[in-house]
């Protein structure tokens, strides 16, 4: 959004904020109404919502009371983008929606087999001791795994989110560090014929982690992706113009050959803002897997007039062609279940030996 600077703020900023039931119910409505683009992909009546609960909002109503409230009116979103969070620490009840993206409950495509972090450790350890010719390289705070399999002539990178890369998770130091990770890669590419990128754990992070990672595989500008927020009026409901983002070639060392990418369905976010980025890379990536998520969008971080912390997506993610994978997530070119724990106690990883045998020459 472009902003433009007013003189004085508007009325309704100078006048304190009324911190009661009913205007706190009205903010968050209000807010998702104006800002929030895909209840119809999700099947809400969102004003069919405020029919059903704004009756149940008075101004004796306990902060428990509202609490729940807000918490079935936006539960049927099953969006991970979306946060309600009692604030400051202390006040009655309260839990962060976004701090455990991948709950059943907030998944738009739900895990039959309830996956944690353990499970993703447990897989990501199949991977290094059944597939990897040593070792795992450790970069990033852990956050991604390189190494070499079948006799070095395929490299796998696994990239378990696009955050958390410093202690401080600072963009600037993260930045970085990405570079710095990217530098001790790709200069062992040379020689490969092939690259397994692996994003099936990746619950997100930030797009500029996303352009320096997808700037070491292409030699050449394209477009990312476009992004456009949604704006609303009393007359209609549109979007802002589009935004284009693109991949610039790094200068520094890269890999221009075959690459597959694995998703899942836990693929969410910066994770698939990544998928996208890779669909104009050309030679073309071969994806593999399952759908990713469908939550793309940046959010919009804001407080009600009680303190508590609202979260919420409000924009677009497109191609060049104007498509949106929002909800449905990207599709793969290659199907194949996600991760089973069928497959722990097997030792193996289908979906990886699928990649695996299109590098095959026979």
């Amino acid at each position: 959004m472009v902003l433009h600077r007013v003189t004085s703020p508007p009325v309704p900023c100078i006048r304190p904020a009324e911190d009661t039931p009913p205007f706190n119910y009205d903010v968050l409505w209000t807010t998702f109404q104006e800002n929030y683009p895909f209840f119809k992909l999700h099947g809400t009546d969102w004003r069919a919502v405020d029919t059903k609960f704004r009756p149940l909002v008075h101004p004796d109503t306990s902060p428990d009371e509202l609490f729940t409230i807000f918490q079935q009116m936006l539960e049927p979103l099953r969006d991970s983008h979306v946060v309600l969070d009692v604030f400051p620490p202390g006040a009655p009840r309260g839990k962060d929606w976004l701090k455990t993206p991948l709950k059943e409950v907030w998944l738009h495509k739900p895990d039959p087999e309830r996956f944690e972090d353990a499970d993703f450790d447990r897989a990501n350890k199949i991977i290094e001791f059944r597939y990897l010719k040593e070792k795992a390289q450790i970069f990033c705070g852990g956050q991604i795994r390189f190494g070499l399999m079948q006799n070095g002539q395929i490299a796998y990178l696994g990239v378990l989110s696009f955050h958390q890369y410093t202690s401080g998770d600072d963009l600037p130091a993260g930045l970085q560090c990405i570079r710095g990770a990217g530098d001790a890669i790709f200069a062992k590419t040379e020689d490969i014929r092939g690259l397994i990128i692996d994003v099936r754990s990746n619950g997100g992070g930030e797009d500029a982690f996303v352009l320096e990672l997808a700037s070491r595989l292409t030699g050449r500008r394209y477009l990312a992706f476009g992004k456009q927020a949604q704006v609303f009026s009393e007359t209609k409901v549109g979007f802002t113009a589009r935004e284009s983002i693109f991949v610039e070639p790094s200068s520094r060392p890269k890999y221009l050959g075959k690459v597959v990418l694995l998703t899942g369905r836990h693929s969410a976010s910066a994770a698939e803002t990544f998928t996208m980025a890779l669909m104009g890379r050309r030679p073309e990536i071969c994806r593999v897997g399952e759908s990713t998520q469908g939550v793309f969008s940046d959010v919009l971080d804001r407080r009600l007039p009680n303190g508590w912390r609202l979260v919420l997506p409000n924009e677009i993610y497109v191609t060049a062609e104007g498509n949106s994978f929002d909800v449905t997530g990207v599709p793969p070119d290659i199907a194949s279940a996600g991760f089973s724990r069928k497959d722990f106690e097997s030792e193996r990883d289908p979906t990886l030996e699928r990649a695996l045998s299109l590098f095959d020459p026979n």
